[in-house]
């Protein structure tokens, strides 16, 4: 288990957060699902992606393997972390969407 740092340089956003996962910057653009999309349609970087339910449009194909975490221009810090005390518990998970919050 690790520690996950997430910062957003631009407005000072930090949020701190677990991942059962050795690393978190190996998510993918491929890794968004449409539903999430879909969710935060109006978010700077998600709205050129949809244009009406049930309908992305193709721009995905030249950043399809691009770690989203550079696309949203945030930095990651990873730290191990002991999963069994009580601070690793009170922790949320990282999730996609804790990415896109960070970002508006």
């Amino acid at each position: 288990m690790i520690q996950v740092t997430v910062e957003n340089s631009k407005t000072g956003g930090q949020y701190i957060c677990k991942s059962a996962r050795r690393t978190v910057k190996n998510i993918t653009y491929n890794h968004i699902t449409y539903h999430l999309i879909c969710r935060h349609k109006d978010h700077p970087f998600f709205k050129q992606f949809y244009h009406g339910p049930k309908k992305i449009e193709a721009l995905e194909k030249p950043i399809w393997n691009t770690p989203i975490y550079k696309l949203l221009e945030l930095t990651i810090t990873e730290t191990p972390l002991d999963g069994r005390t009580r601070y690793a518990k009170q922790l949320p998970v990282l999730n996609a969407d804790i990415l896109a919050e960070l970002t508006y």
